[in-house]
């Protein structure tokens, strides 16, 4: 055989090698996204979907004590108000934790056409309607969302640990429902694309429920600054805790509730100077406690008095 017809059959032998490759790779891709049926990936992903749930329930509700113990710092407010007609107050408390809170009330002087023998006030404390919409807004654009920077995310961490057991997962954008009733409850619509071989399932739908009456804690704090605006002072606000006290007590033992709250701080003599005000400075740190939760949620406030 001639040289010349010796390098024909090494081509033809190099292409049929190359075609015999290249036809391997593709019946082998085809057979890695054919090897499970339709009734084995709904088998598959029926046992996939409730710990990607909660999974995501869990990372939202860590994420949410993180709200939700700023909002208790900050009375009410998702962020402390620093604007000096709304002002707040550096507490440095008796175990020397430095504390921020806004004033939910504050006294200022009257208009000269109005008299009122307890003074004017300033009332900031927002309302539960106002809590529910900051605490609700801050998840959904900052809290929750995953591509900032934040519990929630460093959490899921782009659900890498389920990642070995599909071929792809793929998420979009975060909606929040929030209810502040008895507790709070989050309806999370978060949905999450899972593959696996030519199959796809979407989880969706999340609920979260934390043990907090938020309605019960604003109640009782505005019944202590109303107190405070219409003239109550020492005496009085001592007598409204311990008369608060004996009502959960009773409620406890009657069996008529299990959730309680217990005024832990109130103080007179807080000083505090500013261009708006020179006031006497009622601090309040509400405790809430119910036995569903690891620890009792505390509520700070502030009424200032004119001295």
């Amino acid at each position: 055989m001639s040289k010349r017809g010796q390098v024909t059959v090494f081509i033809i032998l190099g292409i049929v090698l190359i075609v015999a490759i290249s036809l391997f790779i593709y019946l082998g891709k085809q057979t890695t996204t054919s090897d499970i049926s339709r009734e084995e990936a709904e088998v598959f992903f029926a046992t996939q979907i409730d710990p990607i749930k909660k999974f995501v329930q869990d990372c939202t509700l860590a994420s949410a004590f993180v709200v939700l113990e700023t909002m208790g710092q900050y009375s009410g407010y998702v962020m402390p108000v620093y604007d000096l007609n709304d002002p707040h107050l550096e507490l440095f408390m008796p175990d020397e934790e430095i504390v921020t809170v806004n004033y939910a009330a504050y006294q200022e002087q009257c208009p000269a056409d109005y008299i009122r023998e307890s003074g004017c006030f300033v009332n900031d404390f927002p309302s539960t309607v106002k809590m529910k919409h900051e605490f609700e807004s801050y998840l959904e654009n900052v809290a929750l969302n995953p591509d900032i920077p934040s519990v929630f995310s460093e959490c899921i961490n782009e659900f890498n640990q389920f990642k070995q057991d599909f071929d792809d997962i793929e998420y979009g954008g975060i909606d929040t429902t929030v209810f502040f009733e008895d507790k709070i409850v989050i309806i999370l619509n978060f949905p999450i694309n899972i593959k696996k071989g030519d199959y796809n399932s979407v989880v969706n739908d999340y609920l979260v429920e934390i043990p907090i009456n938020m309605k019960e804690i604003r109640a009782v704090s505005s019944s202590a600054i109303n107190l405070i605006i219409e003239g109550g002072r020492g005496t009085e606000l001592l007598q409204f805790k311990t008369d608060l006290t004996q009502r959960y007590t009773s409620e406890l033992s009657n069996g008529d509730r299990e959730d309680v709250i217990f005024i832990a701080g109130l103080d007179a003599d807080v000083p505090y100077d500013t261009e708006v005000n020179s006031l006497i400075n009622y601090f309040f740190r509400l405790e809430y406690n119910n036995p569903k939760l690891v620890d009792p949620y505390k509520f700070n406030f502030l009424v200032g008095v004119d001295q």
